[in-house]
């Protein structure tokens, strides 16, 4: 169908299309029309899922957090 994408062990890719729908924007309340659109939906593989589970317990059981093993958080600046 050419909707989907899938890589093994890592994950599968696939193109949805997202219904329109009526939004509001929320400074002025205002209702706004927002057309459909295709958008990538992913899902992550059942090894990668494993893999991704042990790389976390190995960090959390030598004290670091789970989110050290990432990028660092940008500072977001008011």
């Amino acid at each position: 169908s050419g909707n989907r994408l899938e890589f093994r062990d890592f994950g599968v890719f696939e193109s949805k299309v997202r219904a329109a729908r009526t939004a509001q924007n929320p400074k002025t309340l205002e209702r706004v029309s927002v057309p459909s659109k295709r958008t990538v939906k992913f899902k992550v593989g059942r090894l990668m899922k494993q893999k991704l589970a042990e790389r976390a317990a190995a960090i959390s059981a030598i004290g670091g957090a789970v989110g050290d093993a990432t990028m660092p958080r940008r500072q977001v600046s008011n």
